[in-house]
């Protein structure tokens, strides 16, 4: 009984962690364009860091219990090995395509070097067609 209701646990904390982690994502991205409007972003660099350390540990005892590190196994593993194989394409490949086109921003992007928000600039442009 009391090993069942650890096992809820440990897996209601792994959902809890990648919803955080999706929260993550969410404020990174919406920083990045509140920036480029010309919005300020306030303390969303301290909400990341907060979000950053919640993912961490709640994903920590899901991720012993079932002997991986913090990583995407939650989902590859419960996939047909096709569907994983897929999906670690697809991964591959947009991981190298954002790579390819945020390098490509930087080499010529209109922003000044030496800027904080160089690489967010960079990418912006580059994805969205335009220059300034």
């Amino acid at each position: 009984m009391l090993r069942r209701f650890l096992d809820r646990l440990y897996l209601g904390a792994g959902a809890l962690a990648a919803l955080f982690i999706v929260g993550i994502c969410v404020l990174m991205v919406g920083q990045s364009i509140f920036r480029e409007l010309g919005l300020r972003t306030g303390a969303i660099n301290d909400i990341v860091s907060w979000f950053c350390a919640a993912a961490a540990f709640f994903a920590m005892a899901h991720a012993f219990k079932h002997g991986d590190f913090v990583r995407v196994t939650l989902i590859l593993e419960k996939v047909s090995p096709g569907i994983r194989r897929r999906f670690e394409i697809i991964s591959l490949f947009i991981a190298s395509t954002a790579t390819v086109i945020c390098v490509g921003g930087l080499v010529n992007s209109p922003t000044k070097v030496g800027s904080s928000t160089t690489l967010h600039k960079a990418c912006f442009h580059c994805l969205c067609g335009f220059r300034k």
